[in-house]
């Protein structure tokens, strides 16, 4: 997951400053978990803020990270193409999706997986 912090600006301006107050305490406050700075400025009879702020951007860069940041982790015990597990003392079973053709069942659950529960082909099994 690619975190980004973008700068942003709003700009008010209006002649009436009843109105002016009112946009800048609604944008103020919407913004405030933004942490916005503003600079205000008069100029012609124009009422004029400039609102900058910063926004914090999560992209995703594969459906793993999706199912992460709402907080769900898979790992390979939970998935139904690995070989069936017969000795419950083994960690490793063959996977045909796996690296090297085998995976640790506590391994988190590879890309394949979370794109095929995401489209709904298949369960996690529990």
């Amino acid at each position: 997951m690619l975190h980004r912090t973008l700068k942003k600006i709003k700009v008010i301006q209006t002649e009436d400053p009843k109105l002016f107050q009112e946009i800048y305490d609604r944008m103020m406050d919407e913004l405030s978990e933004y942490e916005p700075e503003d600079d205000i400025q008069q100029y012609n009879g124009q009422h004029i803020a400039y609102i900058r702020y910063w926004d914090h951007v999560e992209e995703f860069n594969s459906v793993a990270d999706e199912f992460h940041a709402e907080g769900i982790h898979y790992l390979c015990n939970q998935c139904p193409y690995h070989d069936p597990v017969e000795d419950g003392r083994k960690k490793m079973v063959w996977c045909k999706y796996a690296n090297n053709g085998f995976t640790d069942l506590r391994h988190e659950a590879c890309e394949m997986f979370y794109r095929k529960v995401k489209q709904g082909e298949i369960k996690p099994v529990y």
